[in-house]
């Protein structure tokens, strides 16, 4: 269970935990019933002045920033990331295949979140799909650099280039990959970026 591969001593983060795992769940069950099919991603983070708690389900995504630059701090839940885990496909090469919309865990299907403890962050940034299968991390880490001493200039610039860029080639990939065959369009989904940054 979740409560084994979680470890948090004390404070408020300690006392979420466990609301924050049966309110999803209730969520995942409303959703079951009331709206058939519909179906969520999720990722999410619950901060003190030390340590954040991070949630995710789905394939939303949660990166820690710093001056030096962009870290993943949740995996996905979709067949794609599998592929990923397995060495069959780089990471930002997940964007150009055609499965990367099939989620394997989402809040409306009986989903498992994932909670997680991260100690001493400076900021965190949350991203919806829309984001990441339009940018690469390389894209957003350079933007971050860019922009990192005006948070808010950084999510503009994020949004800019995720709905109005030119998004990347997809016959960067192709050779490497034959059977990909899905070109990114900038701004075909929603986007969301959350940034979240210690005083």
């Amino acid at each position: 269970s979740w409560f084994e591969k979680t470890e948090i001593s004390g404070g408020c983060l300690g006392n979420l935990q466990e609301s924050v795992y049966r309110a999803i769940t209730e969520i995942d069950a409303l959703l079951r019933h009331t709206y058939e099919e519909s179906c969520t991603t999720l990722t999410g983070a619950i901060v003190d002045e030390n340590d954040a708690l991070i949630i995710n389900v789905g394939d939303s995504r949660t990166y820690s920033v710093s001056k030096t630059g962009l870290k993943q701090r949740t995996e996905d839940d979709s067949i794609v990331w599998q592929l990923y885990l397995d060495g069959c496909l780089d990471k930002d090469d997940l964007r150009f295949t055609a499965r990367n919309n099939i989620v394997t865990n989402s809040v409306g299907s009986e989903c498992q979140p994932k909670i997680q403890l991260l100690q001493e962050y400076n900021g965190l940034l949350l991203l919806s799909d829309g984001i990441t299968d339009v940018l690469s991390d390389i894209t957003m880490e350079d933007i971050w650099n860019k922009n990192k001493k005006n948070p808010e200039q950084f999510l503009d610039k994020l949004l800019q280039e995720a709905f109005y860029g030119k998004p990347d080639s997809l016959m960067d990939v192709k050779g490497k990959y034959p059977f990909i065959n899905k070109p990114i369009i900038s701004g075909k989904d929603n986007g969301t970026a959350v940034l979240c940054l210690k005083r």
